[in-house]
């Protein structure tokens, strides 16, 4: 009798263990799969979008217009082109490498302020060596220092 007893708990436990099994793979494995095929089509059709695009960038490349590179030098243009009114913000403009660069400080301007400053340094081709943007004292002012360079 013993014997019976354990031989039909082990029963039962199988069973159970079965039963889990069946309900991991029914709640759990079967949707998860199901979704895992959608992802992967996502991921093929993205990849397939992206070799397009690989493709056309040398195009781009070749017919977009190329930035002209700021004259006399850096700083002379940065101050007759992108500082127009906002000078009294202007705490340095400074050049180095031999004007092809310039080191430019601006204190306290509003967001529409950096953002005209910014995009009008895109006019030319420059590069972005170093800038630090901060509202140091959270008061909607923000200090600008950036260093720009022709590139190589």
């Amino acid at each position: 009798m013993n014997d019976s007893e354990s031989l039909d708990r082990n029963l039962v436990a199988l069973v159970a263990t079965i039963g889990v099994f069946l309900l991991f793979l029914l709640l759990y494995f079967f949707p998860r799969s199901s979704t895992l095929g959608k992802t992967r089509e996502a991921i093929e059709d993205l990849e397939s979008v992206r070799q397009e695009v690989s493709v056309l960038l040398p195009e781009v490349a070749r017919t977009s217009p190329v930035t002209p590179i700021p004259e006399p030098d850096v700083r002379s243009w940065v101050s007759a082109n992108a500082l127009t009114g906002i000078e009294k913000n202007m705490v340095a403009n400074d050049s180095y490498l031999e004007g092809k660069g310039a080191q430019i400080k601006l204190r306290r301007l509003t967001p529409e302020q950096a953002s005209k400053f910014l995009s009008s340094i895109t006019r030319v081709r420059l590069v972005v060596e170093r800038m630090q943007l901060e509202d140091g004292d959270k008061d909607g002012r923000w200090d600008l220092e950036i260093n720009l360079k022709v590139p190589d």
